[in-house]
């Protein structure tokens, strides 16, 4: 083993536990969501499932099964049956039209102990997607950059609030994280200089699309990310001078075809409600979610996003300053400044690879997952906080690649050769 595996394996060991020590410690002080005991109410949903009991009444046409994606509830389901827990402990799902007292009489909150194990799969699975994103940063921006991105994530109020309730945030969130690693890996056995696709490109692609559909399966704007495999794969032939026009059509079209039917396959075949009517059932599920976010909007309208002048009022506020890492007034200035700095060094990584230079594709994915994934925000009708997740996600890690590459500058200047390459290593 060379000293830099070594160095690598202790690098990620010692910062899986420290984003774990923040992430998965005082679960039960995380403010309460009562939309979490919707959610652990129906992960009843993972013993019907992996059950094989595809058509009880898990599965009928109702407010439950329309409305929510289940992935979210199969980890919940199975973290909380390995707590203990089984269907007849959970809570009732939370009456959302009476009031705190009313629910916690008829047995609508979880117990503390069950509320915590309902949250534990969630902390992991953002734990897991800190350390990709670093993985991310790492390989854009260097060995400082990601440790900026850590430090960001570990002391960010409002990542530690939103991906640790037993909600849908995490899981989302690292789907489309794992998605973009696997893509990363299929890219770059793709722009190997082969003629015939090799089974590993198939393999990281085939992987990539069903993380697309377990992701869409979280929340539907999951999907989106399947947007950004397949510009992947264009990006990646561009950069093929080998190969002819022709070719080049025949594999991107066979790719993506690949790529939109595992993910659509991944996305029916996790959910048995819409079995009986594949597509009748899943263009309900999605005009249901337009129907109950307009409704929500009267029944909200003080949170109503209603045109375009409150939007570019409201939302580079709640991205750059509420939600940033380090809230204060006239943060989103700042923070707009090294995003756009951030963003501006990825894109120059990603052209300068397009263009066939011997060096990391990470730019190319971090772009395209990120404007994939963020993308469904800036269409919201609501301002409510969880929906910005992936804004914050990514412009934060904008910004530490920003910051990273301005501390490079420094260092290399001012400090000795060897220091440079240990702090600045992209490996």
């Amino acid at each position: 083993m060379s000293k830099a595996t070594r160095w690598n394996i202790l690098e990620t060991s010692i910062i899986l536990l420290v984003i774990s020590f923040s992430y998965l410690r005082n679960l039960q002080q995380v403010k309460f969501h009562i939309d979490e005991s919707f959610w652990i109410a129906t992960s009843y949903m993972f013993e019907a499932y992996f059950k094989g009991e595809f058509w009880s009444d898990a599965w009928a046409e109702s407010y439950q099964t329309v409305t929510n994606s289940p992935t979210p509830r199969y980890l919940i389901g199975a973290s909380r049956f390995i707590g203990g827990y089984r269907t007849m402990d959970l809570n009732h799902p939370w009456n959302y039209e009476r009031g705190v007292n009313f629910n916690e009489r008829v047995g609508a909150m979880p117990s503390d102990d069950l509320l915590w194990w309902s949250r534990l799969p969630m902390a992991v699975l953002a734990v897991a997607s800190i350390w990709m994103a670093f993985w991310f940063v790492k390989k854009i921006a260097g060995r400082l950059a990601g440790y900026l991105w850590v430090a960001s994530a570990i002391f960010s109020p409002f990542l530690l609030l939103q991906t640790r309730r037993a909600m849908a945030e995490s899981s989302i969130l690292f789907f489309v994280m794992l998605a973009a690693v696997f893509c990363y890996f299929a890219v770059k056995q793709l722009t190997q200089e082969q003629q015939v696709l090799s089974w590993k490109v198939w393999l990281f692609f085939g992987l990539s699309s069903i993380c697309a559909g377990l992701a869409g399966e979280s929340k539907l704007n999951g999907l989106a990310v399947v947007g950004a495999i397949v510009l992947s794969i264009a990006a990646a032939l561009w950069r093929r001078a080998d190969l002819s026009g022709l070719r080049k059509f025949i594999q991107f079209v066979g790719l993506s075809a690949f790529v939109i039917i595992l993910t659509i396959v991944t996305f029916w075949g996790t959910y048995p409600y819409l079995w009986p009517d594949l597509w009748g059932r899943t263009v309900h599920i999605f005009q249901n979610r337009a129907k109950e976010m307009s409704e929500q909007t009267v029944s909200h309208p003080v949170d109503h996003i209603d045109s375009l002048e409150r939007r570019i009022a409201i939302m580079p506020v709640r991205i750059l300053e509420d939600y940033s890492p380090v809230p204060f007034r006239g943060a989103r200035y700042i923070n707009f400044f090294f995003t756009l700095l951030g963003l501006g060094i990825a894109a120059i990584s990603a052209w300068t690879w397009i263009k066939g230079k011997r060096i990391s594709p990470a730019a190319v994915i971090f772009l395209l997952t990120a404007f994939a994934a963020s993308g469904p925000t800036f269409l919201t009708l609501l301002d409510w906080d969880r929906y910005y997740l992936f804004p914050v996600f990514f412009s934060t890690m904008a910004v530490t690649i920003a910051l990273g590459w301005l501390m490079q500058m420094m260092i290399t200047r001012f400090f000795s050769p060897s220091l440079t390459s240990t702090l600045l290593l992209r490996h």
